[in-house]
């Protein structure tokens, strides 16, 4: 059960350094952007990000307007954009006119804004004079249009340079500046009109006025690099600038013949004149504007490796300033395959800079991407924006992009990923209050085992294998930590003969402890004190029948994390003397005795084979085949046969396999019954025993179809029934989770236990199964998978203060304070399996 996916570590990274932001209260700031071998790098790494295009950001800060300012930064930073391109100057001449009536307060609302990004932990894309108009009206040009901006001398030109002066030379030792941009599409109709139209620009003139203004930006700032803004070139640019200056004066009217590939490259260089550090497109699908050298397509971004490419035949980085194309239609998200697509070659390592054209524009337009309105294209861009910061933590090379998803199923799972994360977020303060290091204490608790260790919940005097096995799984643990664990239990593992204690207790031959006792003795029973009071029977006369497969997961963790299954080649100290990991682990698997036929784990029978099945049911009486030893055996086998498989044993890895499907191919005709339909389709529950606790297992039932145990048609019954239940009400409280539902034949309470009715293991509501109750009900309804994390995360934030997560609680008792594996441990279940089988 561990993740190996590029997605989710990428968001954990994250995480954690959010989380130290907000301990130490700010962050560092980021380096100066600069540029090696054509690419973009922030410090030592490649900067890679698809940002967002936000026109009107600043308007709002001027404008008073600035919460939905906020609220669409905050919705960027959730899918992972690390930029925001705006306009540097509002469109409004109102707004400008603050600029010369009141320039102390006009730039206090630009710093404000600055704030609110690094609040939100993004750079700024300021696009210097945008458009250009709010330039030439300000100046009331006689003729209008673009050319008197562009032609040096006249009032906008001189305005242009006096803006551009006064928002560089403030903001010019700003890293939280990324780079500047000096327009935005101020090429669109560069020699379109006649020469002879008072408004109308060719591209030398525009060539010249961009080289100077990149030119004084360079003078008044040497550390930010300059872009150009521009758009795309039309699919006849070449020819109809020739024209131009040819003398042909008629305005454009029929398109002139198309451009080759290389007049689109004399195009792009010559509106991207030196000065300019990152050459500019913007992108949309094509349709009729198609250029002569592409194939039209307009549910794939085919242009973007043809200008890539055109930017490296010119030796400067690309920056797509804008892509997009219409996503909703009065308020509906429609499909956009050639954004999707685009979104999607922007996750290879070659790919450029590139922002959305439109993020949360107010009033929203039909190519407005937002979390709210599209969110099946915000959690697409999400996902690539994090596949591209975990292959640049990583320094993986991506030349194959993974696909991107826009659908209902993928939104689901971005709201469980988001939630279990957060799950994690809570759980990294618990992490080290719970953490014991050798010799450390805790109240009257002193460490004496030799390793770190970790307590169960605050206040707790055992270290609990399992917790210690279901807690390797997070990734939340160094390697070193995880082997100190497994060399102590190997050490403190039974030699080859039973133990035999008083009141008649027996330890079979090769035994994992129960527990660990803070002195570093092995406890074999719940109730037991260490050496050889090991317990009253009151928990049976056999250890629990699980010990041995916690330890089997905890190997699994560590090799995993580690990266050698030659681990298992190592000698270990035991009871027997120094034996090899596989060893070790082979004899603790054949320690808990189950059926030869199905391979199943029976417990019961007699009053000597009485015994707990599992960890957290120990409180609780059964006997016959149970299921979730049953279930973590199949797991344990599974594991054995993955294990022996990476280090060559063909022979003892098809033996464990064979094992693991006999006991899966065990599992229906034992614990499943069949419920009849609902809505027309089947469902069923699984029983925890089949003798006495013959009752219906909600956390075994859950954790089968995390393991995916089950045939996919009985794996889907249960989920729905499982599903039933949860939205009927009273299986859980405040996302808190029972061990078997709260009525019903099959449910109430267990037949025999030591707990009170509606406490503890009887009825009590638990933290480490919610993980598992919510993949298997999103198995078949993720809505309400949703809402079950979102109660239980609500809850966990409503009452941290006060104690929360606790390890288990009722309607009046809250038991064990701070319980790590209520946190960390749901978060692990849910994440697995979004990587897993709930994935797209």
């Amino acid at each position: 059960m561990k993740r190996n996916s590029g997605f989710a570590r990428a968001w954990f990274l994250l995480g954690c350094l959010l989380f130290a932001i907000l301990r130490t209260g700010a962050a560092a700031p980021p380096p100066f952007l600069h540029i090696e071998n054509n690419a973009l790098y922030l410090g030592d790494l490649p900067f890679r990000n698809i940002g967002v295009t936000i026109p009107d950001l600043f308007d709002r800060f001027l404008s008073g307007h600035e919460a939905s300012a906020e609220k669409a930064l905050a919705d960027a930073e959730t899918v992972g954009a690390r930029f925001v391109r705006c306009a540097a100057i509002p469109s409004s001449q109102t707004l400008f006119s603050r600029y010369r009536s009141d320039p102390k307060g006009y730039f206090a609302a630009f710093d404000a804004m600055q704030a609110a990004l690094q609040k939100h932990h993004l750079l700024l894309v300021p696009s210097l004079l945008w458009d250009g108009q709010t330039l030439v009206r300000a100046t009331q040009e006689p003729n209008g249009g673009l050319r008197a901006l562009f032609t040096a001398g006249t009032p906008a030109y001189q305005l242009a340079k006096a803006y551009i002066t006064a928002m560089v030379s403030r903001y010019a030792n700003d890293p939280y500046i990324l780079f500047w941009e000096i327009g935005s599409d101020l090429d669109r109709k560069a020699d379109i009109l006649s020469p002879n139209d008072p408004v109308a620009y060719s591209s030398d003139l525009l060539s010249a006025f961009l080289g100077q203004m990149a030119q004084q930006i360079h003078r008044l700032d040497k550390r930010h690099l300059v872009c150009s803004g521009n758009g795309m070139p039309r699919p006849d640019a070449w020819n109809l600038y020739e024209s131009r200056r040819q003398g042909v004066t008629q305005p454009a009217g029929s398109p002139q013949p198309l451009d080759t590939l290389p007049q689109f490259r004399e195009m792009m260089a010559l509106r991207n004149p030196t000065g300019i550090d990152i050459l500019s497109v913007h992108l949309v699908p094509p349709g009729e504007a198609t250029p002569l050298w592409l194939t039209r397509d307009d549910t794939q971004a085919l242009t973007l490796p043809w200008v890539q490419r055109i930017a490296l035949d010119l030796h400067r980085p690309l920056f797509v300033g804008a892509f997009g194309q219409a996503v909703q239609n009065k308020g509906v998200e429609q499909n956009a395959p050639w954004m999707l697509n685009l979104m999607q070659r922007l996750q290879i390592t070659d790919a450029p800079l590139a922002a959305v054209q439109n993020w949360e524009s107010d009033p929203p337009t039909d190519f407005t991407l937002s979390l709210q309105a599209t969110p099946r294209l915000a959690v697409a861009l999400k996902t690539a924006n994090a596949f591209i910061a975990d292959t640049v933590i990583r320094h993986v090379l991506v030349a194959l992009p993974p696909q991107l998803f826009a659908t209902e199923t993928a939104v689901a799972n971005d709201r469980l990923h988001t939630l279990a994360t957060l799950l994690q977020t809570l759980s990294l303060p618990l992490l080290q209050a719970m953490r014991l290091p050798p010799n450390g204490k805790q109240g009257s608790l002193i460490n004496r085992t030799g390793t770190s260790l970790l307590l169960p919940y605050e206040q707790s005097l055992r270290f609990r294998v399992a917790d210690l096995a279901l807690l390797a799984q997070t990734g939340f643990l160094s390697s070193k930590e995880l082997e100190g664990w497994i060399r102590l239990l190997a050490r403190l593992q039974n030699g080859s003969s039973p133990l035999h204690f008083p009141e008649g207790l027996t330890v079979p031959a090769y035994s994992i402890p129960d527990w660990i006792a803070p002195d570093g003795t092995a406890c074999w029973f719940p109730d037991a004190k260490g050496d050889n009071d090991q317990g009253t029977g009151a928990f049976g006369h056999l250890p629990p029948a699980d010990g041995a497969f916690w330890f089997l997961l905890l190997v699994q963790a560590d090799i995993t994390q580690h990266g050698d299954p030659n681990l298992l080649r190592v000698r270990f100290r035991t009871a027997q003397g120094s034996l090899p990991l596989w060893q070790v682990c082979e004899n603790a698997f054949n320690s808990i005795a189950a059926d030869g036929a199905t391979g199943l784990v029976a417990v019961g029978g007699t009053s000597q084979e009485a015994r707990a099945d599992w960890v957290f049911a120990d409180r609780v009486q059964k006997a016959g085949f149970c299921l979730m030893p049953s279930l973590l055996r199949l797991q344990a086998a599974q594991i054995l046969s993955t294990l022996f498989s990476a280090i060559d044993d063909a022979v003892r890895a098809r033996d464990y396999q064979s094992l693991a499907d006999r006991i899966r191919a065990s599992l229906i005709s034992t614990f499943y019954v069949p419920l009849g339909q609902v809505n027309g389709k089947d469902v069923g529950l699984l029983l925890s025993a089949t003798k006495q606790g013959r009752r219906e297992d909600i956390w075994a039932s859950a954790y089968a179809l995390v393991l995916q145990a089950l045939p996919s048609d009985i794996g889907n019954a249960v989920s729905r029934h499982l599903d039933q239940l949860y939205r009927a009400g009273g299986l859980t409280l405040q996302g808190y989770v029972r061990a078997l539902p709260p009525s019903g034949s099959y449910g109430g309470y267990w037949e025999a236990s030591t707990d009170a009715p509606d406490t503890g293991e009887n009825g009590g509501y638990w933290g480490f199964p919610v993980g598992w109750l919510a993949v298997a009900i999103a198995q078949t309804d993720r809505p309400a998978a949703i809402q079950l994390l979102q109660q239980y995360a609500d809850s966990l934030e409503k009452e941290l203060s006060a104690g929360a997560p606790w390890e288990w609680r009722n309607g009046k008792t809250l038991f064990g304070a701070h319980c790590l594996l209520s946190a960390a441990y749901p978060a692990e279940s849910v994440l697995e399996a979004l990587t897993g089988f709930l994935s797209e």
